[in-house]
């Protein structure tokens, strides 16, 4: 499956990056090297939505997952415009709140560093429009 992720045809790579579409949040926490291979593919870059759906539903924090996954969409983020990154769907900003849930609920400070690193990345990219909000939900909760 890991190969399919970075296959030419973005047809593969789309029916591969499906099979987050039905797994279980207990399957993402055994399949690390298979989300590791996802993150680092081509798949990630256009197919990402059920991943982070997945991870929006998980009533535990994978900090390493996570962190490594918003890292990777910061890079990709680079230079992309707000319509563009609408228009392609490629990274729902809506996601960010997965990010703000994960500092909010960790104690460990190499993680809340992490996030923190992270959000100044994103903070940076046009395309992360709804950071701010989530960045403010938060603040509210003080």
């Amino acid at each position: 499956l890991s190969n399919l992720f970075n296959d030419q045809e973005e047809s593969v790579r789309r029916i591969a990056a499906g099979c987050f579409s039905n797994m279980e949040f207990e399957a993402i926490e055994k399949s690390t090297k298979l989300i590791e291979s996802f993150i680092d593919s081509q798949a990630f870059h256009d197919q990402s939505f059920f991943f982070f759906e997945v991870l929006k539903s998980a009533p535990i924090h994978l900090p390493d997952v996570v962190c490594r996954a918003f890292e990777r969409s910061a890079k990709l983020l680079e230079g992309v415009s707000v319509e563009e990154e609408v228009r392609t769907g490629r990274f729902s900003d809506r996601n960010t709140s997965i990010l703000v849930r994960l500092y909010e609920g960790t104690t460990n400070p190499d993680v809340k560093t992490r996030c923190l690193d992270i959000i100044d990345d994103l903070a940076k990219s046009q395309a992360a429009y709804q950071l701010e909000e989530h960045l403010q939900d938060f603040a509210r909760q003080f």
